[in-house]
């Protein structure tokens, strides 16, 4: 679904500097994207937490992420994972639920569907942070605004989703950047009930070798429901 940004137009004077705005923000994500693309591999370890209104503690949990151009892509959370997200170039998405001991593979247009009837998992998002080129991040965020943290060359990148049912769900995400090295600190996925959940990556190693095995996890013996 796609989110509308409704720009108010008071005069040519007013809306000059959101033009000027926008393009910043847009230059800023270029760079991190064409400095991501040199990245052949990734092997990420991160922890999320969740910031609930009724808890005064975040919920957190380990995880860990494997990446590989053209688009191979292992997520999982928990230790030992329960549940794991593989992709690998062509669209599929094969999501394990180990404690259920069920998997489930979701093709790119069962995915695409899913999400216009509604239905989605969010499923659709995983590797979004690995974006090939700044027209498909677009595709699927609308660039709101890009602010550099006190952090020299770190910038706090604001996104809006243009799946508007999603929207319904989401105030904002915010991914907070290194655009001249193309890394990803953290992100914020701000919901609107008031819940916060944020990933942050605490360790990172670019371009070692990923066993092929790690994007073919072994389901022998897990059901494979029907929808």
């Amino acid at each position: 679904m796609r989110l509308l940004c409704v720009l108010c137009v008071l005069s040519v004077l007013a809306a000059a500097p959101s033009r000027a705005a926008d393009e910043q923000a847009r230059a800023v994500v270029r760079q991190w994207v064409e400095a991501g693309v040199k990245v052949k591999s990734l092997e990420i370890d991160f922890v999320q937490e969740r910031r609930l209104r009724s808890l005064r503690q975040p919920l957190t949990k380990p995880g860990k992420i494997w990446f590989q151009r053209p688009g191979s892509f292992r997520w999982q959370i928990g230790d030992p994972p329960a549940i794991i997200a593989v992709s690998k170039p062509g669209g599929d998405l094969a999501v394990i639920e180990s404690k259920e001991k069920r998997f489930r593979v979701w093709t790119a247009d069962e995915l695409a569907a899913e999400a216009a009837s509604g239905k989605g998992h969010g499923f659709a998002m995983a590797g979004s942070s690995f974006p090939a080129s700044l027209e498909s991040f677009e595709r699927q965020f609308e660039i709101v605004s890009a602010r550099e943290t006190a952090e020299a060359g770190v910038w706090d990148l604001h996104l809006d989703l243009r799946d508007r049912k999603a929207g319904i769900f989401v105030k904002e995400i915010v991914f907070t950047i290194q655009p001249a090295d193309g890394a990803l600190r953290k992100f914020d996925v701000i919901m609107r009930d008031g819940s916060v959940q944020t990933t942050r990556i605490t360790s990172v190693k670019k371009n070692g070798a990923i066993p092929p095995g790690v994007f073919a996890p072994d389901v022998s013996g897990y059901e494979s429901p029907r929808k």
